[in-house]
């Protein structure tokens, strides 16, 4: 799948928590692509901004068209444009694009800074009300800034005290021009009484409480205007998944994400919400989403970083409102894990809060085998000392003791029976597909083929079928053994790395032998290499590798479960050591 691409229209930040820097950001977080056109430059730290110079408009649509003519735009984020002139060329310039473009452009009205700073000309503002505002997919003022727009555009009695007079303002700025609109309530949180109070007016009554007073009948029950429908939209979708109850009554809708105070026993009283409210003007349709309000001073960027995940959401193919959704998710996590400590005036948001780091890089075609790769270069010499163990030194120079030879061929016969009843037994794993099932029976399958070849090469040196049967298990078979068996019982991906060694190092070994072997070996040591650096051997272990890193790239372990994974790996290999030390003692004790 490709990344969406997608550009921020605005001015930089020195000090990092708004403007292009917030975006950037932000668009990584995304997972999307994130480009730049610079409208102005900001000496800024966390106390305000000091100076603002702002580059000539042609440089503007330069670097608009230069990125244009070259990559695919998917979404367009305008901010910070600075002045009249600078609206003029961006005007034309998403004019232009929006004529073979279907992307969303996000237009964040920013005038003044969370510190005061005036950040648009009162003479550029007429222009971008005029002018840009009907070519945005939807305009995303606080009330600040929605009245600032109203001021100007001289519409009288807007108020923002109440959700509907929210509601009310978004409307209006459609009639402006926009398609859409999101008037952001971040300036007037409402306490759970005014909130309760204001939700009721427009009809969902019971929104916020689980049962009616003689707990019998469900809210949801008792207000049928509330019930969903059967046929889910997007944001219904996806509100379904990150835990957002969506209500609906005639053409409005209700995103509830509910807070830790909606659960007695967690003790956490919760006093304020955060209601920003949306209008889309071809539906007329108002969606009210319903947050939990964040108290923190930390809140430089808020403006750019909501548009910005709006942009980056909506050209990762998300309906608005869905988009929408996870933008304000996003916020609340990145305000709750703001940098109060930045510096000496109000921190920034956390735009990292919600990236996960990665313990296996994605596979891609530089690096296909990234867990494989990985683990063992953790132990690297763990690994050597595996592969190139004197007992395979020996064994392609022709100078293992034949004693040390059938003493590992007796033990790792009953190794790979284990062996295989452990593929068998991953098959029975609850987190198994049709598809795992058919790969781990083949295994099984040639695992068998291989312990057959044990068996062979046993009956060619006087051991006969029989007898092998009846060998006793050794400490260092046992110990690996049981090891194996135990680990299939902590998980599918446990299971499997505790497999992963004996396989690629024999994979490794045998072609490592192979290369290397001194000529005319005896018969027997040249089989066993020729068995492990043979083409039914190594497409085994090609075809585990390839099952093994599909799997890991489907499930994306953690950190800890990676270290856990290393610990797995790390004690199959010195397994494996210890079963080929027992077979050099052996022999030389014989």
């Amino acid at each position: 799948m490709r990344i969406p691409h997608v550009v921020t229209i605005a001015g930089s930040d020195s000090g990092g928590g708004a403007g292009i820097q917030a975006d950037l950001k932000t668009f990584s977080a995304f997972k999307t692509f994130g480009m730049s056109v610079v409208t102005a430059l900001t000496a800024q730290n966390t106390q305000g901004v000091s100076a603002i110079h702002t580059p000539p408009a042609e440089f503007l649509q330069q670097q608009f068209q230069c990125l244009a003519q070259d990559i695919r735009i998917d979404g367009i984020k305008l901010g910070m444009l600075s002045n009249s002139e600078n609206v003029r060329v961006v005007t034309e310039c998403v004019r232009e694009w929006r004529k073979t473009h279907e992307g969303e452009v996000v237009l964040d009205p920013v005038m003044v800074s969370s510190a005061g700073s005036v950040l648009l000309e009162e003479e550029a503002i007429d222009r971008v009300i005029h002018e840009l505002l009907p070519l945005a997919s939807i305009v995303t003022p606080n009330i600040p800034e929605a009245k600032q727009i109203f001021y100007h555009a001289q519409v009288p009695n807007m108020t923002a005290d109440t959700i509907q007079g929210r509601a009310i303002m978004a409307q209006g700025l459609t009639k402006l021009g926009a398609e859409n609109a999101l008037v952001k309530g971040g300036h007037g949180p409402l306490s759970t009484s005014e909130l309760e109070q204001q939700l009721g007016e427009l009809g969902f009554y019971t929104v916020m409480e689980e049962c009616d007073s003689v707990g019998t009948a469900c809210a949801r029950e008792r207000n049928a205007a509330a019930l969903l429908s059967d046929e889910k939209s997007a944001i219904e979708e996806l509100g379904s998944l990150l835990g957002v109850s969506v209500y609906k009554r005639d053409s409005c809708y209700l995103a509830l994400c509910r807070s830790a105070s909606d659960y007695y026993f967690m003790q956490s009283p919760h006093h304020s919400w955060n209601v920003d409210v949306l209008y889309e003007a071809s539906r007329q349709r108002t969606t009210f989403f319903v947050l939990p309000f964040v108290s923190t001073s930390a809140t430089h960027g808020t403006g750019c970083t909501l548009s910005a995940a709006v942009c980056a959401a909506s050209a990762q193919g998300l309906p608005l409102r869905a988009a929408i959704l996870k933008a304000l998710l996003y916020m609340q996590q990145a305000l709750a894990s703001s940098l109060h400590d930045l510096g000496h005036g109000p921190g920034s948001l956390d735009h990292a809060a919600c990236v996960v780091t990665r313990a296996v890089p994605r596979r891609t075609e530089h690096t296909p085998y990234p867990l494989i790769t990985l683990l063992p270069s953790r132990s690297w010499p763990l690994w050597h000392a595996y592969t190139r163990h004197p007992f395979v030194v020996q064994m392609m120079s022709g100078e293992l003791p034949l004693a040390s030879l059938l003493w590992f061929l007796r033990q790792d016969y009953l190794y790979l029976r284990h062996y295989s009843r452990v593929w068998s037994k991953a098959g029975a794993n609850p987190e198994c597909t049709a598809y795992d099932m058919t790969k781990f029976s083949a295994m099984a399958n040639a695992i068998a083929k291989e312990t057959q070849v044990h068996v062979q090469v046993c009956e060619s040196l006087g051991i006969p079928g029989e007898e092998l049967e009846l060998t006793q298990e050794s400490r260092a078979t046992m110990a690996y053994s049981r090891f194996m068996l135990d680990a299939s019982d902590a998980g599918l991906l446990s299971l499997l790395v505790s497999l992963a060694s004996c396989a690629f190092g024999y994979a490794e070994m045998g072609l490592w032998a192979k290369r290397h072997q001194a000529p005319n070996l005896a018969a027997p040591y040249q089989r066993w290499i020729d068995e492990y650096s043979g083409e039914e051997y190594q497409s085994m272990a090609h075809d585990m590798l390839e099952y093994l890193e599909a799997y890991v790239e489907r499930v994306m372990p953690s950190v800890e479960q990676v270290d856990r994974l290393q610990t797995i790996w790390d004690t199959a290999t010195r397994l494996e050591i210890g079963m080929w030390d027992e077979a050099l003692a052996m022999g030389q004790s014989t």
